[in-house]
């Protein structure tokens, strides 16, 4: 349920590594065009992930609910 989070998270990791890289490789100041590809990577995979995973922990509350009503039904 965790792995699309993981994912994403590894994502942000290097898209933030892509970003410094361009800026120690540069000389002078780069483009702000030229981190913007690694800073987007950085924002976007994290949110996504979670996007993902929404639906696993809305079906899992859920269910979690549903037992519980039934679980005092039964001892009622």
């Amino acid at each position: 349920m965790h792995v699309p989070f993981l994912i994403g998270l590894f994502a942000a990791i290097h898209g933030a590594m892509a970003s410094y890289i361009v800026i120690a490789m540069s000389d002078m100041t780069p483009k702000p065009s030229e981190l913007a590809a690694g800073i987007s990577s950085a924002l976007v995979a994290p949110m996504v992930g979670m996007l993902l995973m929404v639906p696993g922990y809305a079906v899992a509350a859920f269910g979690a609910f549903v037992r519980s009503l039934g679980a005092s039904a039964e001892a009622g």
